[in-house]
């Protein structure tokens, strides 16, 4: 039996955007990795997303006391893992 691989549609997404968002937390705007917290939440149940917030926050966030060091980040994740599950479920494309 043949079966044909074709890397543009065969590869897996969720690890790929995992990694960008990963590289973009680490070396890039926080923007980027935004973008791919966004993506993944709304293609999978991805627990990824806290991940990348938590790598923001200890890359970006600043070590005074205050306003300032509130993990924005973690809780953008947080939000974004479970405030769109349901719209994901009902409206969004699923996997």
């Amino acid at each position: 039996m043949y079966t044909s691989f074709h890397p543009c549609t065969d590869m897996p997404l969720r690890p790929i955007l995992f990694l960008i968002g990963l590289f973009s937390a680490l070396f890039l705007t926080p923007w980027v990795t935004l973008v791919c917290a966004v993506l993944l939440a709304m293609r999978y149940h991805a627990w990824e997303v806290l991940v990348l917030g938590v790598v923001v926050d200890l890359v970006w966030l600043p070590g005074v006391s205050g306003v300032a060091s509130i993990p924005f980040a973690t809780l953008l994740a947080a939000a974004l893992v479970w405030v769109l599950y349901p719209l994901r479920r009902e409206l969004l494309f699923s996997a």
